[in-house]
């Protein structure tokens, strides 16, 4: 048996006719276990390139088939099934770049599947993060200039394979928006397995992205902060929340090029790792 974990993503996914909104998510259910539900995504409101931020953990068998289905509904019309998609996991597994799309039967779309490996590091644990941002570039100072971002932060774990020259960020996280607000605090706290976080691994980079939101999902980019699990460990505010001495950079390039221009700080307000077995009590 070997553990992988499923991500997905769609394009181009279209509205019904007449409809100005689409409020997307997805099904993933296995085609060997009698239709057993391996997870289903969170709906993201208005939006036809959904990129889902959940990570499924699965077991595939060495040897045999892995089919499974994904299913594509909208919420915003009563779960109206959007169409569906099937993929051999294994296939994708050992492609390339162990992603592919398929397009959507009985729809229109295409929908991409990433079949990762969940452990490359020995760290293990539940991953607990809180964070705040200060001094924001403003993005929406409008004609009288009293307009203000809506900020939201994304992060993203880096996979890199160096036989192939191949870069990828993928989400794993996305935080509510905060309205009208240069200096916002995330009231929520982040709790994942270190697996989905950095594959198990503290020095796995880490791409936190800040974005002011945008209804139609057009969200314009404030700024990047490139940083690892240990790092966030190692900068926890000490100093109140507004503690600037130990706060990260958050730069204007999505690349984190050199003398990049600086568009705010990221204060990191609580960061700690659960043992396996504190996060299972604290779960109950």
């Amino acid at each position: 048996i070997m553990k992988v974990q499923l991500s997905l993503h769609a394009t181009h996914l279209k509205k019904r006719f007449g409809s100005r909104r689409l409020d997307p998510y997805a099904i993933i259910t296995s085609d060997t276990d009698g239709d057993t539900e391996i997870g289903r995504t969170k709906i993201i409101t208005n939006a036809t390139d959904p990129n889902w931020t959940e990570v499924f953990d699965h077991e595939l068998q060495e040897g045999l088939p892995s089919p499974i289905t994904v299913k594509v509904l909208d919420e915003y019309h009563n779960d109206h099934e959007m169409g569906v998609v099937t993929f051999d996991l294994w296939e994708v597994y050992n492609s390339d770049l162990k992603t592919k799309g398929e397009d959507l039967k009985r729809g229109k779309g295409a929908v991409y599947l990433r079949v990762d490996d969940p452990q490359k590091g020995n760290d293990k644990g539940t991953f607990l993060l809180q964070l705040r941002a200060l001094d924001l570039k403003n993005n929406e100072p409008g004609l009288f200039g009293i307009g203000v971002s809506d900020p939201f932060y994304e992060i993203s774990r880096k996979y890199f394979n160096p036989s192939k020259g191949f870069v990828y960020w993928q989400r794993i996280y996305r935080s509510e928006y905060k309205k009208n607000l240069i200096n916002p605090l995330w009231e929520e706290i982040m709790t994942l397995p270190l697996t989905t976080v950095c594959y198990g691994d503290l020095d796995n980079e880490l791409r936190i992205a800040i974005y002011d939101y945008n209804t139609k999902h057009k969200h314009t980019p404030i700024g990047y902060c490139f940083t690892t699990a240990r790092s966030l460990l190692k900068n926890v505010a000490v100093r109140g929340n507004a503690d600037r001495e130990v706060a990260l950079e958050i730069v204007a390039d999505e690349g984190n090029a050199p003398n990049a221009p600086k568009t705010g700080l990221l204060v990191v307000l609580q960061a700690e790792i659960l043992e396996e077995d504190e996060s299972s009590l604290s779960e109950s």
